[in-house]
């Protein structure tokens, strides 16, 4: 059986043999965070870099809203991982770098097609939602709880 090893910057599990060790102070990483610099392997601490950089989510305006701008979609539509298609839902929306989100934000003119939005910002307004679907529906059925029969005498 394979060990886990628990990244010291992000607390991110990982094989052992996906594992890294930073050069300088033997911080266990992951790939994620593990820095090539030079011949060594480096925590971004160690080089002199920003550990976890700002991530967003990029925003379709041109699929949440028509160009009258009335809104197309009770919900705003975002770019999934690896610029892939498109979600209304957050939680299966990509998660880019500035860089990355700045690939893909354009517009046509004046008008803002896509739009880089920190995380942060975007999750402070969404909201979970479970979808109604034909096998959720039947097990949310099966959990009805069973009714008790009233005894005479018996108060509400």
């Amino acid at each position: 059986m394979e060990d886990i090893i628990l990244c010291d910057v992000c607390e991110k599990g990982v094989h052992e043999e996906d594992a890294f060790k930073c050069s300088n102070c033997r911080e266990d990483l992951c790939g994620e965070c593990a820095l090539k610099v030079g011949g060594e392997i480096l925590c971004a601490k160690c080089a002199g870099k920003e550990p976890n950089p700002k991530l967003y989510y990029i925003l379709s305006w041109k699929w949440t809203k028509s160009g009258s701008g009335q809104f197309l979609q009770e919900d705003f539509v975002w770019y999934a991982p690896n610029a892939c298609g498109y979600t209304r839902y957050l939680s299966k929306a990509g998660k880019y770098t500035l860089e990355e989100a700045k690939e893909h934000e354009h517009g046509h003119g004046e008008i803002v097609v896509t739009q880089a939005i920190p995380c942060e910002i975007a999750e402070k307004w969404s909201k979970p939602v479970v979808e109604a679907t034909a096998a959720a529906i039947k097990e949310f059925e099966a959990c009805s709880l069973p009714t008790t029969k009233k005894e005479d005498g018996d108060r509400d």
